[in-house]
């Protein structure tokens, strides 16, 4: 989840939150990409392994966040058809709804956590794990 304050600049603000999405979908794919090839490759083949990651390569994990104090947006990124896509997924009012811009971030966060807690557990980075153990039961944006 990236996070973007304007200074009264929201256009300025969702093109940087743009353009961070994209850098990680890049290194979110290019991941995915290894850990397939390695489980394809003989020396780990796993037919449920290569089933999970194909799972992870198509769902939306990147989330950006832009703020300007009055409004808070959340964006989705992803690949698809060979081209980048940007999509607001959630849109909140900081003034009239306080407590449920907050709510929005928050499960922002939440979401975003989940699942890089579960790609992390996909390409094996053990360190991450225990701290996966309280993400169950999250709600999505």
């Amino acid at each position: 989840m990236e996070f973007k304050l304007t200074d009264g600049n929201v256009y300025q603000a969702r093109y940087q939150a743009a353009y961070d999405g994209a850098i990680m979908v890049y290194a979110r794919n290019r991941a995915v990409a290894q850990a397939r090839a390695a489980a394809l490759d003989g020396t780990l083949y796993n037919a449920a392994a290569a089933a999970a990651i194909d799972k992870a390569a198509g769902e939306t994990a990147i989330l950006t966040c832009v703020i300007d104090g009055m409004v808070t947006k959340v964006f989705a990124h992803y690949f698809h058809g060979g081209k980048y896509h940007q999509r607001l997924v959630a849109s909140r009012s900081l003034v009239a709804y306080l407590n449920m811009g907050r709510e929005l971030i928050r499960n922002a966060q939440d979401y975003a956590r989940h699942k890089a807690y579960g790609l992390a557990a996909l390409l094996g980075a053990s360190s991450m794990l225990p701290l996966c153990r309280h993400s169950e039961g999250l709600q999505r944006v």
